[in-house]
């Protein structure tokens, strides 16, 4: 079964099940993947600095993994003409500060350069599908 994970929200699925983000362009999308429980995660948010969800989305998975056995992946926070570019700056640095405060370093962040869409899958084997929309 593959879950979609709507804008505002985070899930978890185990394998064999798939997880995704659905489409995104200027929201800010976390997956993890945890190696040994075959554990994967979704965050679709946004604006985490305002909604300050990405702590508790790292906190509930830290509670049953080892950080060594996660694999982080961030995507999106896009550009626009409609968003301003302090609340960019400030969304990206909030998720970049909270990685570090966790000390946790993700295996890539990407954040785009524009209104570029796209869709997160972590499938039933870990494997990271970004997908252009």
């Amino acid at each position: 079964m593959n879950i979609i994970v709507p804008q505002g929200e985070y899930n978890s699925v185990t394998s064999p099940d798939t997880i995704s983000s659905g489409g995104f362009c200027t929201c800010f999308v976390t997956g993890v993947w945890d190696r040994k429980l075959k554990r994967a995660h979704i965050l679709h948010d946004d604006a985490p600095f305002m909604h300050q969800d990405l702590p508790k989305f790292l906190d509930m998975i830290l509670a049953e993994s080892n950080a060594a056995d996660l694999i982080i992946k961030v995507y999106g926070g896009g550009e626009n003409q409609f968003l301003e570019d302090n609340y960019v700056a400030e969304n990206r640095e909030y998720v970049q500060s909270t990685f570090k405060q966790y000390k946790l370093t993700p295996l890539e962040i990407r954040f785009f350069d524009s209104i570029e869409g796209a869709e997160l899958i972590i499938t039933e084997s870990g494997e990271f599908i970004l997908n252009p929309v």
